[in-house]
């Protein structure tokens, strides 16, 4: 067998072999258990204060959500 013009044993082709066999399933493993995030999804909500109105935003996905008055007067009490 020749592989880009380098002669190449048998137990190498072989191995090439297994491994393009394999490789799907070791790509569907892992696509099966990623969670579709690179890094850990923690504490992401984050309050800030824009021209005098208060949102919640969502650093990780970039959401963002205003917060009424009385739900900030509730949030500070507590």
């Amino acid at each position: 067998m020749k592989l880009f013009n380098i002669e190449i044993t048998e137990d190498v082709g072989f191995a090439l072999i297994l491994l393009a066999m394999m490789s799907p399933f070791i790509v569907g493993f892992i696509a099966y258990k990623w969670d579709g995030h690179f890094f850990p999804q923690e504490n992401c909500w984050k309050v800030q204060e824009v021209n005098g109105r208060i949102f919640k935003v969502n650093t990780c996905n970039g959401e963002v959500e205003e917060i009424k008055e009385a739900d900030a007067n509730n949030a500070t009490k507590k």
